[in-house]
């Protein structure tokens, strides 16, 4: 339910770097990972603060 209303608020608020990221990092929870990716690579394309930044680049680096 939640990758679902992130979903829905990310096709709204498309440059909130901490919306993408926990909507990746939901994706990632549920096992999708090709969109997970997206996600967390557009967290930080949009700057995502520095804390939540490692936790991203940790995670995609284990997706590959």
């Amino acid at each position: 339910r939640a990758v679902g209303l992130l979903k829905e608020s990310a096709s709204k608020l498309t440059t909130d770097a901490t919306l993408m990221y926990y909507l990746g990092m939901s994706q990632y929870r549920n096992n999708e990972q090709a969109d997970s990716k997206l996600s967390l690579q557009r967290a930080l394309e949009l700057n995502l603060n520095d804390e939540l930044s490692s936790t991203a680049r940790q995670t995609l680096a284990g997706l590959k």
